[in-house]
């Protein structure tokens, strides 16, 4: 069995591929960072092989080579960037691919490398749940001979399907329609580079099947415990110029605010109390801050609630984020033949939270 493990190294982290079992075919990868082992992630149906695979770490990306499922033939994974009109002036140069598996056609484009994201970006990529449908896509400036990742966005699984079958009653949620759970550029991005990246973004999503995005601006200003701004506000400028949907503020709640402004979400919260995936890098956001580290047989429901107070975690009363809502369609009748299950609400927002105080 051991012959069968594909082992690189890249950004010091010791990554492998390798079957599911003796006589699977399905290629599962996991990496090593020094102290712990990432869970298995499935590299999809359409990536498969009979037998053992090359894996090689060149020019910051893994690479991978196998014969298919059906025969010898050897394949891997074809890359696919999305071409520039020459219209779009304000941004040549630029181009974003996505990665995941389209019903008809095989386009996979590797996790962005950290050692190419600036350090918010790698939050960005690290921090998000991993996305239902794959759908992570990268903005890339390809002027120069190094091609810099510029921006992200990730669209995904919700934690509750309400979020998508509320605004989106026709549609099958995770497949149909999708939550926009990030969306990031660069301040250098040139003019427009917002509204041409998330145009290119829904055109993939289209091309895959969705048909509904539903999208969140968080209103309310975070500071860090020694009063410096980390975030501003936002109320979605971006997607009101694009023609999207307000559909008013979602539930207000009770927010965990980490020292360092950052919100400490209940989705992380529950994965390490149940031990789910991704449960090592949201336990790993308090240790950073000071927390200790769990010892073996620790109770993960009472390490979580010392955890967070001896980081200094802080309750915050949030009225709740300001809700939009996309319609894909190639033609504004096919946009407008999707049902919302929302009402519109005017006037759009115009000005972000008053800085809430600690309860």
């Amino acid at each position: 069995m051991a012959a069968n493990f594909a082992p690189a190294v890249l950004d010091e982290k010791l990554h492998l591929l390798y079957p599911a079992g003796p006589s699977s075919t399905t290629l599962l990868h996991s990496n090593f960072d020094g102290t712990y082992w990432s869970d298995p992630a499935h590299l999809g149906d359409s990536h498969a092989s009979r037998r053992s695979a090359a894996l090689a770490s060149y020019d910051g990306k893994l690479h991978a080579v196998y014969p298919s499922s059906q025969d010898d033939t050897l394949r891997r994974p074809a890359r696919r960037r999305i071409p520039i009109p020459d219209h779009d002036r304000s941004v040549v140069g630029w181009q974003c691919g996505m990665r995941g598996d389209s019903a008809n056609q095989t386009v996979h484009v590797p996790d962005v490398p950290a050692s190419l994201a600036p350090p918010y970006l790698e939050i960005c990529l690290t921090g998000a749940d991993k996305p239902g449908l794959d759908g992570q896509v990268g903005l890339y400036d390809v002027s120069g001979r190094v091609h810099q990742l510029t921006g992200v966005a990730v669209f995904g699984v919700p934690v509750n399907t309400a979020v998508l079958t509320r605004p989106f009653p026709d549609l099958r949620p995770f497949t149909e329609s999708v939550e926009c759970q990030r969306f990031v550029l660069l301040d250098e991005c040139p003019g427009n580079s917002e509204s041409w990246f998330l145009a290119r973004c829904h055109a993939e999503l289209h091309a895959r099947g969705v048909r509904g995005v539903v999208s969140f601006a968080d209103p309310v200003p975070r500071r860090t415990a020694s009063g410096t701004l980390v975030m501003p506000g936002h109320v979605g400028t971006i997607y009101a110029a694009t023609n999207a949907v307000y559909a008013g503020r979602a539930t207000p709640r009770t927010v965990k605010l980490l020292p360092d402004g950052t919100v400490f979400h209940e989705r992380a919260a529950q994965k390490i109390r149940r031990q789910e995936q991704g449960y090592r890098y949201a336990g790993e956001q308090l240790i950073a801050l000071g927390a200790p580290r769990p010892r073996p047989g620790t109770d993960p429901v009472v390490w979580l609630r010392e955890a967070l107070a001896a980081v200094g975690a802080r309750n915050v009363r949030h009225r709740g984020t300001h809700r939009w809502l996309f319609r894909l369609g190639r033609t504004r009748r096919e946009r407008d033949e999707i049902r919302l299950g929302l009402p519109a609400v005017h006037p759009f927002p115009k000005q972000p939270d008053p800085v809430p105080a600690s309860l």
